[in-house]
């Protein structure tokens, strides 16, 4: 999860900042495959507990599992606090 905020907008350098986080994002996929982990963290979570998912975290995990359907490339979230994309994250 990489997180833009007004430093890198401000700073004297923000087309590198951000081509530098780009090529971080990049390495990091290729390293993980996410869709699995969070298919076995969200499996594992729910079979330890009787709570429900609260709806952020439902609308999260339908938010990740739909952009794998649709083989999408990216999710951009707004949020005002960043709990939903860390969620989604």
């Amino acid at each position: 999860c990489v997180m833009l905020s007004g430093e890198t907008a401000a700073g004297a350098f923000p087309l590198q900042a951000v081509e530098v986080m780009s090529g971080i994002c990049e390495e990091a996929e290729l390293a993980v495959d996410n869709l699995t982990l969070g298919q076995s963290l969200l499996s594992t979570t729910m079979a330890n507990t009787d709570e429900p998912m609260s709806t952020i975290e439902s609308l999260a995990s339908s938010a990740v599992l739909t952009a794998a359907k649709v083989q999408a490339a990216a999710i951009i979230v707004l949020a005002a606090n960043g709990v939903a994309a860390r969620y989604i994250a």
